[in-house]
């Protein structure tokens, strides 16, 4: 599954993305989410499942 997000991430245009995904999984969602691709990563445990939650970063504007 982990990877299966990581393409929506890379390849889709949604400002937010939320993917059910099972405890056993998760770790493989947790780790195929890097730090620095545009989106801010959120997880709520939902007993047998966790619900990732991923928003895109909106960039800072510049000051002159």
């Amino acid at each position: 599954m982990g990877l299966e997000v990581s393409w929506y991430l890379r390849l889709g245009r949604q400002e937010i993305l939320e993917a059910l995904v099972s405890q056993k999984a998760a770790s493989q969602v947790r780790a195929s989410f890097a730090l620095d691709c545009g989106f801010r990563m959120e997880a709520e445990d939902r007993g047998e499942a966790v619900l990732f939650r991923f928003t895109r970063s909106r960039p800072e504007k510049e000051t002159p």
